[in-house]
């Protein structure tokens, strides 16, 4: 099967054997017949595929950056905090319920197959937000909350209105990446989400675009949100393919789209942290 994270198919789970026993700790991966040790996946540790819609087959979504506080956090068992900050996208809007929010079912995902680690994932997302509004509640959870990994989901709000300018985004994306590392903070960005009736495209993709240069600039991970929809939205002839991922404004993810991304994330966090732990 050609579906892939990191160049790793997705149908099964995978044993992370080779770090991980060192500290007398395993953590299951998705794979598919093959696991990054050469180990084979017992049957308990197996679980379903993911959806196959929140994954195109000759699409791949690549780690990033390395992981190194949430990988050592893992191996000494010492429990993790992610810190989920964004707008509505991270709030939930769309949901059916709180407990479908990405977060949520990300504190989940992450808690099943990190069963020896207490996993909280704190949602500080707040519908409608600008990114000049994000980055001070950044600085102040990063104080308050000290978390061991960030997941900011940015730019959507400030791509589809005139409230910053893309020199301002850029400025300020900078910025909160600079305040999460120096504190020895792993991070992840989420770039704006594809939906079908983007009113200026290319100013939508510019802001998409900084997101991904300033994660790739930086070496932290990026989950490239929008072109994973839009090639979602491609798998039906003439578009309309995301839209059972989206709520019913056709703008907002839904719960099937929310637990796309969860689950996703959860397996590019655990592939990071074996990437990370293989090169030390």
């Amino acid at each position: 099967m050609a579906t892939t994270l990191a160049g790793f198919p997705l149908t099964a789970r995978t044993r992370l054997s080779k770090f991980f026993t060192t500290f007398g700790f395993l953590l299951a991966v998705f794979a598919a017949g093959t696991a990054l040790t050469g180990a084979p996946v017992r049957a308990e540790e197996a679980e379903p595929a993911p959806d196959p819609m929140c994954l195109p087959k000759t699409f791949s979504l690549r780690t990033g950056g390395a992981m190194e506080r949430t990988a050592d956090r893992l191996a000494r068992r010492m429990g993790l905090k992610v810190l989920a900050i964004g707008s509505s996208s991270t709030e939930g809007i769309g949901a059916s319920s709180p407990q479908k929010s990405y977060p949520a079912q990300l504190a989940v995902d992450l808690g099943a197959r990190m069963r020896s680690v207490k996993v909280d994932v704190r949602n500080a997302g707040i519908g409608g937000e600008t990114i000049d509004k994000t980055i001070v509640r950044l600085q102040l959870e990063l104080e308050r909350y000290k978390p061991d990994l960030v997941i900011w989901q940015v730019g959507t709000n400030d791509a589809i209105t005139a409230g910053n300018s893309e020199a301002q985004f850029r400025t300020l994306i900078e910025s909160g990446v600079r305040a999460t590392r120096s504190r020895g903070v792993d991070m992840i960005l989420i770039d704006p989400q594809y939906f079908p009736k983007i009113a200026d495209v290319g100013r939508y993709e510019r802001y998409v675009g900084v997101v991904k240069a300033t994660a790739e600039e930086n070496h932290i991970g990026l989950f490239p949100r929008y072109r994973l929809m839009k090639a979602i939205d491609a798998q039906v002839e003439g578009g309309g393919g995301i839209m059972p991922l989206l709520s019913k404004d056709s703008f907002h993810m839904g719960d099937r789209g929310y637990a796309c991304l969860a689950d996703l994330l959860t397996n590019q966090i655990m592939l990071s942290v074996a990437q990370t732990a293989r090169v030390h």
